[in-house]
Order: structure tokens, then C-alpha cells, then sequence
């Protein structure tokens, strides 16, 4: 006997929009290819490589006594100012998957995020110079999956899919497009893996477990999901439901993490048994540190680039934080909230100082506390009454290092830019909030997306209706 999904099916009152097309939720998915897929044109054809987005740094590409996993370019310039950036170690993991291991910085924990490599790799069917193109095609393709299956997340739960652009055009992912790294695929995994947690029918905890398995293979901190909602189905369950479930069925909540988990620890357990102890698995410079905010007071006073940080990666974190407690107190404990709550607790309170010191790395690691942000939206709405203060004060500050990502390179903040963050948080409004692009959906609560009298009166006009 499967566990009862925590999302009960809604009855649905559709009040006929504008035009129907405009909610599908391919719709937000159209918009962000297509702005990846200009952004990307207008990069290449400014004359950039392609092996730009890799970030090579001369330590990892030719080591001392190290064969070359490449001839190397004397025209193309590799980083000297630093030792190139993480994904560059994806690319040499796909170019030479045993023999990367001597051009990569730890090799254990590298490894341990073996399936954005290995894809790259198969996708590119043994020709070594479509690798780089592979990795841009993967993270561009699974930003749109993510962003997919987040909109119909949300359209299952009464909201517009559009907030699903919040994820797929947010900072920490276009972060990653930059620069070869593997969280659009994990997190496009996640987001997948949840959907099929709520919708996936009768073997919901089995595909979804399966999603989740493969995500923490591309990025070990997305186990974080399958465990919180673990725990959550453990607690949903009483003692004599457990009792009396018959067979297999009694241990699902266990099962479910564990499903999620097994490959991860077998794929460690194969790595230490092939490389031995050479570097550890989980680096001590990223170990969660057991003060609060250690990782950001630790580099006071800060400078711009560090408010920066604070700016668009703190406060949202708190201010969502804060709704998530009231969340909890209100008894509106869907599991969405305290994925939101532990992730917020991992990755950006106990969050390490080396990862604090620049938005690359921060916001890219926070990208789950946006995410589960947006899963909240139903369940905050309940509770403030679709107030959505919170929300676009959230989205404000996750934008506000948007603009500096458009160059290829890197920038600073500037004054002009928060002119170009208020015109996407308009955009996003227009697509969002306007009655004319709001889906219409009565649930057990009444409509979610109506005002408070319209709701009521269709709701009873629904009751009489049978």
C-alpha cells in the first residue's frame, strides 16, 4: 500500500484566461531557452572560444611530469592570474575519465560529481572536440527541464508556472552556464525528482527516489532533499500506520532516502577503493561552520563584493526564513517548508568562509534555497493570503547581481545596473501577478489564485453544482 501523497489532488474552477496558451508551462520554459540561446549567440559571436566557459587554469591543464591530457593551444589564453575555476575539472574528467586524476586539485571529491562529465562524454560519442559544446548543450537544455518541471510543480498547486522563470533565469544558475558547472543538471534533477515525489502516482517514492539518486551523482549536496523528505514521510507516518502496513510497505520512508542515497555511497566507496586516501572525500575548507553566518562575519568588514553577497544571498535567506517559521507555527508544515528551512540552515547559515568569498561560489551553492523558495509559494500564499511581499523582496535581492553576468567576464556591481534588475522584476510581475495571466484553481482550501470574494462565490457555485 503506497504512502499517500502530502498534495492532495485539487478540484479544479477554471476561469477562461485571455489566452490559454500563455499558461502552458512550456511557456516560461520558451523564455528562458531562448534568453540563454541569445545570450550564448551574442557571446560567440563577439569571438569568443568555446573553451572559455571551461576557465582553464595553466597549474591543472600541463602539471609538472604529467602527460598532457591535450596538446595544448599556443594561441589560446589560458588563465594565469589563478588556477582556473571547478569547471574545468568536468572537462578533463570528460576528455579522460581515469586519466583526469591527475589533473584535478582533489581528486576525491571531484569525482564524486561524476554524471555531468560521463554525459558530456557520451553525448559527445568519443570525439573529444565536441566535449566542450556538450557541457554548454547540457546545463542550456536542463535549465529548461528544471524550469519545466517547477512550472508544472506550481500548476498542480494552483500557481502560474511563470514564477518558475525566478529559477530559470536566476543568478546562481546563470553562474553555471558561465562556467561549465554541474548544477542546472542536478538542480533540473531536483526538480524532477519533486514532481514525481508528488505526482508520480502509484510508484511516486520510486521514480522520484531514482531522480534524486541521480542529482546528488551530479552534486552531493542535493541529498539534502531526498533526506528532509525522508524524515518528512517518516514523521507523516504514526507508529500504528507503520504497524500496519503490510510487507515492504511498513519500511517506504526509510526506503525512499535510501533509494536516493545508495549510489552516491557506493560510488564513494568504489573511489576510495580506486584512488585510496589521497585527498579527502569532503575538503575541511568546506566543511558547515557550527556558529552562525561564521562563514560571512569571518571576512569583516566587508567590501563591495561582499555586500554584494550579503545583498543577494543573506537577507533573501532570512526574510523567506522568517515566513518559513510562520509557516511552521500556522501548521502549514508541507514538506516544501523545511526543505526551505534546511537548506537555508546548511547553505547559508552554517555556510563555510571560503565559500563566502565570492558571489560565483555562493550563489550557486544557494540555489536550493531559491528553489524551495518557489515550491513555498502555495503554502505561503495560504498563510499571508497571497500576500507576496515576501516573495518579490526575495526576487529583488536573488537579482541584484544579474546584470554583472551578462559580460563574459566577471564585473562589478554599478550604479546603471539596478535599472536593468528593475526592469526584469517588472517583466516578472507583468507575467506573474496580472489577473489575465493567472491560473484559476479551486482546492480543498478554496482558489488560491483569486481574490478573497471572487474565490468564495465560485467556490459555492461549484458546491451547488455538485
Amino acid at each position: 500500500m503506497p504512502l499517500a501523497t502530502p498534495y492532495p489532488t485539487a478540484r479544479r474552477l477554471r476561469v477562461e484566461p485571455l489566452s490559454q496558451g500563455l499558461q502552458s508551462p512550456r511557456m516560461p520554459v520558451v523564455v528562458v531557452l531562448a534568453f540563454y540561446g541569445i545570450w550564448l549567440g551574442s557571446v560567440f559571436a563577439s569571438g569568443h572560444d568555446v573553451r572559455d566557459f571551461i576557465h582553464m587554469g595553466r597549474t591543472y591543464v600541463a602539471p609538472p611530469r604529467v602527460r598532457a591530457l591535450f596538446k595544448l593551444d599556443p594561441k589560446y589564453h589560458y588563465t594565469v592570474q589563478t588556477n582556473g575555476y571547478d569547471g574545468q575539472f568536468a572537462y578533463y574528467i570528460a576528455l579522460a575519465p581515469v586519466g583526469a586524476r591527475m589533473h584535478v586539485d582533489r581528486v576525491n571529491y571531484r569525482y564524486t560529481r561524476i554524471l555531468y562529465p560521463l554525459l558530456a562524454r557520451a553525448l559527445s560519442l568519443g570525439r573529444p572536440e565536441a566535449i566542450p559544446y556538450m557541457l554548454i548543450v547540457i546545463n542550456w537544455m536542463m535549465m529548461g527541464v528544471g524550469t519545466f518541471a517547477l512550472g508544472l510543480w506550481l500548476k498542480r498547486n494552483g500557481v502560474t508556472p511563470w514564477f518558475a522563470l525566478v529559477y530559470g533565469l536566476s543568478p546562481g544558475v546563470f553562474i553555471c552556464l558561465h562556467r561549465d558547472l554541474e548544477e542546472p543538471l542536478s538542480y533540473g534533477l531536483v526538480a524532477v525528482a519533486m514532481y514525481l515525489y508528488a505526482y508520480g502516482g502509484r510508484h511516486r517514492l520510486v521514480w522520484s527516489g531514482t531522480a534524486f539518486a541521480l542529482a546528488a551523482l551530479s552534486r552531493e549536496s542535493t541529498a539534502v532533499f531526498p533526506v528532509v523528505l525522508g524524515l518528512y514521510l517518516y514523521f507523516q507516518t504514526t507508529s500504528r500506520d507503520r504497524r500496519s502496513r503490510e510487507g515492504a510497505a511498513r519500511f517506504l520512508p526509510a526506503l525512499f532516502p535510501a533509494l536516493s542515497l545508495a549510489p552516491l555511497l557506493a560510488f564513494k566507496a568504489f573511489l576510495f577503493l580506486w584512488l585510496g586516501p589521497s585527498t579527502p572525500s569532503f575538503p575541511p575548507g568546506l566543511h558547515p561552520q557550527l556558529l552562525p553566518f561564521a562563514g560571512i562575519l569571518l571576512h569583516w568588514p566587508w567590501n563591495v563584493r561582499l555586500l554584494e553577497i550579503v545583498d543577494s544571498v543573506v537577507l533573501p535567506a532570512l526574510l523567506t526564513a522568517v515566513i518559513g517559521i510562520r509557516a511552521l507555527r500556522g501548521r502549514e508544515a508541507q514538506p516544501e517548508v523545511w526543505l526551505l528551512l534546511a537548506n537555508i540552515q546548511l547553505f547559508v547559515v552554517m555556510l563555510n568562509p571560503l565559500t563566502y568569498l565570492t558571489i560565483i561560489a555562493s550563489a550557486r551553492v544557494s540555489t536550493g534555497v531559491l528553489l524551495a523558495a518557489i515550491w513555498c509559494v502555495p503554502a505561503f500564499d495560504r498563510l499571508t493570503g497571497r500576500k507576496r511581499a515576501w516573495l518579490w523582496a526575495s526576487i529583488a535581492l536573488w537579482f541584484v547581481p544579474w546584470p554583472t553576468l551578462i559580460p563574459m567576464f566577471e564585473r562589478p556591481l554599478r550604479a546603471p545596473d539596478l535599472l536593468l534588475v528593475l526592469s526584469v522584476m517588472l517583466l516578472l510581475w507583468v507575467a506573474t501577478e496580472r489577473p489575465w495571466q493567472d491560473h484559476y484553481f479551486v482546492g480543498d482550501k478554496g482558489p488560491s489564485a483569486l481574490p478573497g470574494h471572487i474565490g468564495r462565490r465560485l467556490s459555492e457555485s461549484g458546491s451547488d453544482a455538485g
